[in-house]
């Protein structure tokens, strides 16, 4: 009887895979965060560009127009309510909508805009042009 000494022995394998579990188990939950952060990120930046956006159409017809796409991406994600003032047509007035959940996409990206001076919370920061 030959002996085949190209085989993985069953132990072998068993190794690998509890290897590969264990990296796994660790590597999946950033993965996740990591997308969370990049929805985010985005979001915060579909804000920033609205409000450049709004501002620009403000500079050449001295209306705001926040219906672009990117006002209506950052206001279809739920997290920022976005409006011309109730008594002065010159301010943009950029709400993030609180929540408590600290790990939700919106939390992370109100508070990037807050970072940003973009909005903060509840309290509307308003952007004169």
């Amino acid at each position: 009887m030959q002996n085949n000494k190209n085989a993985f022995t069953m132990i072998e394998i068993i190794f690998v895979i509890v290897i590969l579990g264990i990296l796994a188990a660790v590597s999946i939950p950033k993965i996740a965060a990591t997308r969370n952060d990049a929805s985010a990120a985005s979001i915060a930046m579909s804000i920033a560009t609205c409000v450049n956006d709004s501002g620009g159409a403000y500079i050449m017809s001295g209306i705001f127009d926040y219906t672009g796409s990117a006002c209506l991406d950052a206001i279809s994600s739920s997290c920022y309510t976005v409006s011309t003032h109730a008594t002065s047509d010159n301010i943009l007035v950029v709400t993030g909508i609180p929540t408590a959940d600290t790990s939700s996409v919106c939390f992370k990206a109100v508070a990037l805009s807050d970072k940003n001076g973009l909005s903060n919370g509840t309290v509307a920061v308003n952007h004169r042009f």
